[in-house]
């Protein structure tokens, strides 16, 4: 399972689509925490923050930081 399948599928969300407009939970925030940064290359870490994020400029120099990117938009939603 590719890294936006598996985000897709942890935040319930029906379609890739939904992932820009989710709102994830304390639970699903820590749960993106503990994703393997081992299973995922950085490059797609980065990809996927793009893609959830909007933003077609972000950088992120580690999977961390990525996640990180990744669950302040899911948080920024409430």
């Amino acid at each position: 399972m590719d890294l936006l399948e598996t985000l897709s599928e942890l935040l319930e969300c029906q379609y890739l689509s939904d992932l820009s407009h989710a709102v994830a939970n304390a639970e699903q925030k820590e749960q993106i925490l503990h994703l393997s940064e081992q299973n995922y290359s950085l490059e797609t870490y980065q990809e996927a923050a793009r893609y959830i994020t909007g933003k077609s400029d972000l950088c992120c120099k580690t999977a961390a930081e990525a996640k990180m990117a990744i669950i302040e938009h899911l948080s920024g939603r409430v």
